[in-house]
């Protein structure tokens, strides 16, 4: 008998929209896209394994920050960083579950007024463009206006 013990992980990001204004919701502009998990998540989870039991440094692990650009290159799992990063905002909430991890922030009115072509999740990032561990890369393609906001939900499953 054979045992299948492999685990993938799955990520999704899903925009809601919104008007600015009322804050009804407009589903026909809701999108959802998957990710492409980079080599920089696999590594800090491997490195945060290999630390010192008496110690362990978390901060690695800790996702703080969601990064929109206009690259339009196709993310691959080396990325380190989005091809061209335009925006960048702290995650508001974050919870877990036994298999899954979502984390979501709002674009409001002013926030990311451009054709989003790529978006980003970043572990023990700044406001500072660039800063943190990118962990998970996802190509888009829509325009985001100021009379329309999102909630931007990232969910990482195992499967």
């Amino acid at each position: 008998m054979k045992i299948n013990e492999g685990i993938k992980a799955v990520g999704i990001y899903k925009f809601e929209a919104y008007n600015a204004k009322t804050l009804e919701r407009i589903p026909k502009l809701d999108r959802t896209y998957r990710n492409i998990l980079v080599q920089g998540f696999f590594t800090t989870v491997f490195e945060f394994l290999n630390q010192a039991i008496s110690a362990p440094n978390v901060a690695d692990l800790n996702l703080s920050h969601f990064a929109t650009g206009t690259g339009t290159t196709t993310p691959m799992k080396s990325d380190t960083a989005l091809e061209t990063e335009y925006f960048r905002k702290a995650i508001s909430v974050k919870s877990f579950g036994s298999t899954s991890f979502v984390c979501k922030t709002i674009l409001g009115p002013t926030e990311s007024n451009i054709t989003i072509r790529e978006i980003g999740i970043f572990a023990n990032g700044s406001m500072t463009p660039g800063s943190g561990t990118l962990i998970s890369h996802c190509s888009t393609n829509f325009e985001k206006i100021s009379n329309i906001q999102y909630i931007v939900t990232y969910t990482l499953t195992l499967e």
